[in-house]
């Protein structure tokens, strides 16, 4: 048995034969087939954008997550050579982990690909006052954006429904983030 691994193991040939799936859950062939499936899964083939986009942050952050501690962004090469990994299907299908900007990266990739327009994603980079950067991306949906943050799991909606329009940046305002007081006439 340990011959045969080793044998998978050192092959130079891509693995073929036959691919196990299931229905209860996306299949990782690709980002397109894999956002096919996650609309599948939630019954969401036909449905609005705006209910795709939603679904999909949901799915995403299930596949990926924030890593802390220890090394939290997945590097390849040989040693002393490594480099940061920028392919986003190996990112959610195999490493699954790593910072806001490798989740706004598959976000942006899959979604790119499953809507085949290549203004249909886009990622979203910030300069925090301290010095600091946070990644973000937002989605075409239904002829407008909706903004997504991977890292702190939110978007903000236009009102308490499910059906609710996704705000994009410039529709949450710094008022929304940090009401201030309005001074009376």
């Amino acid at each position: 048995m340990s011959l045969a691994v080793s044998a998978v193991l050192s092959a130079t040939e891509p693995v073929t034969g036959p691919l196990v799936v299931s229905d209860r859950w996306p299949e990782c062939t690709d980002l397109v087939t894999w956002t096919r499936d996650v609309m599948r899964l939630e019954g969401l083939e036909k449905a609005s954008e705006t209910a795709q986009g939603k679904a999909f942050f949901r799915w995403l952050r299930l596949f990926n997550r924030m890593a802390t501690g220890g090394m939290i962004q997945a590097h390849e090469g040989e040693y002393g050579k490594e480099r940061y990994v920028l392919d986003s299907h190996k990112h959610l299908f195999v490493y699954g982990w790593g910072y806001c900007d490798t989740t706004s990266r598959i976000a942006e990739a899959a979604w790119v690909e499953f809507k085949k327009d290549r203004r249909a994603a886009e990622r979203v980079c910030v300069q925090h006052p301290e010095g600091g950067f946070h990644t973000m991306y937002r989605l075409r949906l239904d002829g407008g954006h909706g903004a997504f943050d991977p890292r702190y799991g939110y978007y903000v909606v236009e009102r308490d429904a499910a059906d609710a329009r996704v705000l994009d940046w410039d529709g949450v305002g710094v008022d929304i983030l940090f009401p201030r007081k309005v001074p009376k006439c």
